[in-house]
């Protein structure tokens, strides 16, 4: 009777032993990827089984030549006008159901490295990924290439100003002084030390070194390079009703006008039509030494004006099929 008892306790023992391994050896991590997993549907023969797919956020999505059409990144350049895009983007967004967002940052680091580069990126990446509507961004810097950190990339607005004026707003009151005209006639070098690594070559190029190279060819080549893949519009302030209209047609969800709002209110503060006056030596002598920024602004302007016929060809045609539809029906 004791043994018969003995041997019914070590078959109980080793059944749970058994059981215990079982359950363990079932809950292992698959890390074979060779071993052939049959699932349910197989024995059942009811077909695959259709699995819910979650699509990736913008953080998550690897890189990509597609620019993301609804976050829009102003990259402003000083003393270029372009606070006058924020104030609208501003007004716009809660009529149009866009966020507008003012990125921090810090005026004492004029030159990201590529560290610093990557935080803009991950805050732009972060702030979009928490909201669920389309976004707009400000900030004063360089354009930055997302796609060459692995991220999709916004698409960048900017607007630029004749280069001259551009100077006369930032040496205003070094204007006309004995010291600078007798420096200029005498052809003593860079005689106002204008820094052209803050003129919108520079900032349109990026934060590589050959980009601060003043009058730099390669410069202004890649700064054409990036507005072309990058910036759907690049605007022109003394240009910037037609500005505006080609933002309406390539950026219809956040330009596109509403009725109650006159662009004329936010533009009027900028006295476009101002005679410029200042000495004719010193125009000479700025206009020889921004001999690649009015390269650019002038190759920018051509592209504006261009864009700005099309969309008066569409509107004319769209006012031409709208007037034949009404002749119709009379």
């Amino acid at each position: 009777m004791r043994f018969q008892f003995s041997v019914t306790v070590w078959y109980s023992f080793a059944f749970f032993i058994t059981l215990i391994l079982c359950t363990i050896y079932l809950k292992r991590p698959l890390n074979n990827p060779k071993l052939k997993t049959t699932t349910l549907s197989n024995y059942l023969r009811v077909g695959p089984v259709n699995l819910k797919h979650v699509t990736k956020s913008l953080s998550e999505l690897g890189s990509t030549d597609m620019l993301n059409p609804y976050v829009i990144l102003l990259n402003l350049i000083p003393k270029c006008g372009g606070e006058v895009l924020v104030l609208i983007l501003q007004r716009l967004q809660g009529w149009k159901n866009f966020k507008h967002v003012r990125l921090k940052q810090d005026y004492k680091k004029k030159f990201l490295t590529r560290a610093q580069q990557e935080k803009v990126i991950r805050t732009v990446n972060g702030i979009t990924g928490k909201h669920a509507v389309p976004l707009s961004f400000d900030r004063h810097m360089h354009f930055i290439n997302f796609t060459s950190f692995g991220r999709q990339s916004p698409t960048f607005i900017s607007l630029i100003r004749e280069p001259l004026d551009l100077v006369l707003s930032r040496i205003k009151n070094k204007l006309n002084t004995s010291s600078i005209l007798q420096c200029i006639q005498k052809m003593n070098g860079n005689c106002l030390n204008l820094d052209l690594h803050h003129f919108p070559v520079s900032y349109l190029c990026g934060y590589e070194r050959q980009c601060r190279l003043p009058n730099s060819s390669w410069a202004l080549k890649t700064a054409q390079t990036n507005v072309e893949r990058h910036y759907p519009v690049l605007g022109i302030l003394e240009e910037i009703k037609m500005t505006l209209s080609v933002m309406e047609l390539k950026l219809p969800y956040f330009f596109k006008k509403l009725p109650n709002i006159d662009y004329d209110t936010f533009i009027e503060q900028y006295n476009l039509t101002k005679e410029r006056k200042v000495n004719k030596d010193l125009e000479d002598y700025l206009r020889s030494k921004l001999a690649m920024e009015y390269k650019f602004y002038e190759w920018a302007r051509n592209r504006l004006q261009t864009q700005f016929r099309t969309v008066s060809t569409n509107q004319f045609d769209k006012i031409a099929y709208q007037i034949s539809i009404q002749n119709n029906e009379v």
